[in-house]
């Protein structure tokens, strides 16, 4: 990215709207987040192992006239069967 904006020239000519193209792009928000992260193994009584990443992450997103602090929780399957998640 030039200091001036956007390189449309990397874009197909197709993709260069007209209106867009001596726009700016400007920050409307920023986040800062961190992530904790646990991987476990589990067969579930079946014998094929399933193994699931949990990710805990708590931050804040920040704008102009508003922050917001947030706390998240995930599950991923990373490899066996659906069902484990369900157990």
């Amino acid at each position: 990215m030039s200091e001036s904006g956007l390189d449309y020239s990397l874009l197909p000519s197709n993709h260069r709207p007209s209106e867009f193209r001596h726009l700016t792009l400007a920050e409307q928000f920023s986040t800062d987040f961190s992530r904790r992260l646990w991987h476990f193994s589990h067969d579930g009584g079946t014998g094929a192992v399933c193994e699931i990443e949990m990710a805990l992450g708590q931050g804040s997103i920040h704008a102009p006239q508003f922050s917001k602090g947030l706390q998240v929780s995930e599950l991923e399957l990373a490899s066996g069967c659906e069902e484990v998640l369900q157990q």
